[in-house]
């Protein structure tokens, strides 16, 4: 069961909105779930998406257009899916802003506007344009985006992310880190899993809270890393153009392997 409040209606005239929502008509309208929801999927075209947790399920929209037609509905839901759908109509987008009561899982694509999702069971998500924020997830997640910054907080399992320009961010994973950055800075910090990190044009630092392997190559930048004590670590580091700084106990035997690589850059490793 639906129902739907509208909100407001009227006209933007704030210059330094972004694009065509400068001058753009537009409301904003909440509505009420009552269905159980097990899963988000997000097709969104334009606009930012926002889901979290809370005492009820509703979905609360802002609808930016330019035409005489006002959009219609722009969400639904298919059996225990909620689907966040794109305007069907040219120059018009729509900001989400989603309660659910329960954890669900959330997959789909954002095209352009920024992404956050907070208290999800899992995540898989996409953005061309806008930053992505995932937070306190217990499940999985997997993040790419293509221009923007990608943030990644207090996951229960493992976290993919792959970003074309802007900066990753990871902080607190239980599981496996896999980052792939064509061009920005990497951070992960309080890693529990194994890490791979490749980084085109920027620095990497990580920061491992328990004692495992890790393989980071930076084509165009530093390698910073720290480790536990109490093992030794086996240390393969290359550096093209760069100071190797080894600052740790060694051994060719340890089942712990850092794998480092920086084409232009130093490398250093420190216990935390």
């Amino acid at each position: 069961m639906l129902g739907v409040c509208a909100i407001g209606v009227g006209t933007l005239l704030l210059s330094g909105c972004d694009g065509f929502r400068v001058n753009s008509s537009n409301f904003s309208d909440t509505t009420d779930i009552t269905q159980k929801i097990a899963s988000v999927r997000i097709d969104n075209g334009s606009g930012a998406v926002r889901i979290r947790t809370g005492a009820t399920s509703s979905v609360k929209r802002t609808v930016y257009y330019r035409s005489d037609n006002k959009p219609g509905q722009t969400h639904r839901v298919e059996g225990d899916t909620l689907v966040l759908n794109e305007c069907d109509q040219n120059n018009c987008s729509v900001d989400y802003e989603v309660t659910l009561a329960a954890a669900a899982k959330v997959m789909g694509e954002n095209r352009s506007g920024e992404v956050e999702v907070t208290g999800m069971s899992e995540v898989g998500v996409r953005a061309g344009s806008g930053d992505i924020r995932i937070k306190d997830v217990p499940g999985p997640v997997t993040v790419n985006v293509r221009s923007g910054r990608a943030e990644l907080a207090n996951l229960g399992q493992s976290a993919v992310v792959e970003a074309s320009s802007g900066d990753v961010v990871v902080n607190g994973v239980k599981g496996d880190v896999t980052i792939k950055a064509h061009s920005g800075g990497t951070e992960a910090t309080g890693v529990e899993g194994k890490a791979s990190i490749s980084s085109a044009s920027g620095d990497v630092r990580l920061d491992m809270v328990t004692a495992q392997s890790a393989k980071v190559t930076a084509q165009s930048g530093t390698i910073n890393v720290l480790v536990p004590r109490g093992q030794a670590y086996r240390a393969n580091v290359t550096t093209s153009s760069g100071d190797k700084t080894i600052n740790v106990d060694t051994s060719p035997d340890s089942k712990y392997v850092l794998d480092l690589e920086a084409r232009s850059g130093d490398v250093q490793v420190d216990y935390r």
